[in-house]
């Protein structure tokens, strides 16, 4: 097993797999995973997960922000543009609408 499925199975057992913790920790891993296809990959693996067991975390919305990052570098605009509308959508159902 490559370093990065280790740590995540072991941040899991730790925090466990609904802890928003756990995936903070686990987009932390995935960032500093080798190439972007892998980076964006995992990106997406999280997401589909938080976004249905975490809802209601910030994280949820960190990650779909860094897809918007990864998708706009990549010159994909139009996708960038989906990820960050729902990040933005996502952050304010979080923090609210006055938050700064």
């Amino acid at each position: 097993k490559s370093c990065f499925r280790r740590a995540k199975e072991g941040f899991v057992r730790l925090l466990g797999k609904d802890s928003a913790k756990a995936v903070q920790a686990a987009l932390q891993v995935a960032i500093q995973l080798p190439s972007d296809d892998e980076r964006i990959a995992e990106f997406r693996r999280l997401w589909e997960m938080a976004k249905v067991s975490l809802p209601e975390e910030a994280v949820t919305y960190d990650i779909v922000n860094s897809l918007g990052i990864k998708m706009e570098e990549k010159g994909k605009y139009e996708e960038a543009k989906v990820f960050y509308l729902a990040a933005l959508e996502g952050q304010r159902m979080v923090l609210g609408d006055e938050h700064k």
